[in-house]
C-alpha cells in the first residue's frame, strides 16, 4: 500500500475532520479533565467542539459524507455545552465559595 491508496477522498476531508474533532473534545472533557484538572483542558474541549461544528457545518453545505457530519456537528455541540458548562459552573460556585471562606 502506497499514501496515495490510503489517504482520504477529498469530498470525505471535512466530516471525517468534524468527526475527529467532536471525538476529541469529548475524550477531553470526559477523560483528561478528571485525571488533569485544571482550567485549560476544558477550554482545548470547547474550542475542539467548536471547530468540529464548523467544519461538520461546513461539509454539508458542500454535501459530504452526510452521516460523519451530522456525527461530528453532535459530539462538537456536546463537548462544546459540557466544556462550557463546566467552566461557567467553575466560575459560578467555585469562585462564590472562595469569596464565602
Amino acid at each position: 500500500m502506497n499514501a496515495a491508496t490510503t489517504a482520504l477522498p477529498a469530498e470525505r476531508r471535512l466530516a471525517t475532520s468534524a468527526l475527529t474533532l467532536g471525538i476529541l473534545s469529548l475524550v477531553l472533557l470526559g477523560v483528561l479533565f478528571p485525571i488533569l484538572g485544571g482550567f485549560t483542558t476544558p477550554i482545548f474541549a470547547a474550542a475542539a467542539g467548536l471547530a468540529a461544528i464548523i467544519c461538520g457545518s461546513v461539509a454539508l453545505r458542500r454535501r459530504q459524507a452526510g452521516g460523519l457530519a451530522i456525527t461530528g456537528i453532535v459530539l462538537g455541540g456536546l463537548g462544546f455545552l459540557g466544556a462550557t458548562g463546566l467552566v461557567v459552573f467553575a466560575l459560578i460556585f467555585v469562585g462564590a465559595w472562595q469569596i464565602a471562606a
